[in-house]
């Protein structure tokens, strides 16, 4: 991938990017899946993203004007990986290298048994690091 890309991406991501904790209600394991998620109107961004790196584009309203773009798992981890070293917002820096940096999210989805932090811990440290002061 050119280097142009990926700074378009990484910009994309930057403004209209969310990075989730999620946990589907038939997950076995107790750890989420970060799931990442853009919404636009323009459909050709989003085909644009879903070619390049994979996942999902649906409708976000009933009305059918928005879409988004949604990819979970370890093809988010790759476009994590990919873009990082081009994300400008600080908040979303500090948010990729922590998910990058956690061995169970580096390695694998499906931690072993002998994995410490469980999901509670880990969704409260999140918590504390990256959502001070919002209301």
């Amino acid at each position: 991938m050119k280097q142009t890309e990926l700074q378009y991406t990484a910009g994309l991501f930057d403004g209209r990017g969310t990075i989730t904790l999620w946990k589907p209600s038939t997950f076995k394991w107790k750890l989420p899946l970060v799931r990442l998620t853009v919404t636009k109107k323009r459909y050709a961004l989003l085909d644009f993203l879903q070619d390049t790196y994979g996942g999902t584009v649906s409708n976000a309203e009933k009305d059918g004007k928005r879409r988004y773009w949604c990819i979970t798992a370890e093809s988010a981890l790759l476009f994590l990986q990919a873009i990082r070293p081009h994300v400008k917002v600080p908040l979303r820096q500090q948010q990729i290298d922590y998910i990058l940096t956690i061995p169970r999210f580096k390695n694998s989805f499906r931690p072993t048994r002998t994995e410490v932090v469980t999901r509670a811990v880990f969704e409260a440290e999140w918590k504390i690091r990256f959502k001070k002061g919002k209301k």
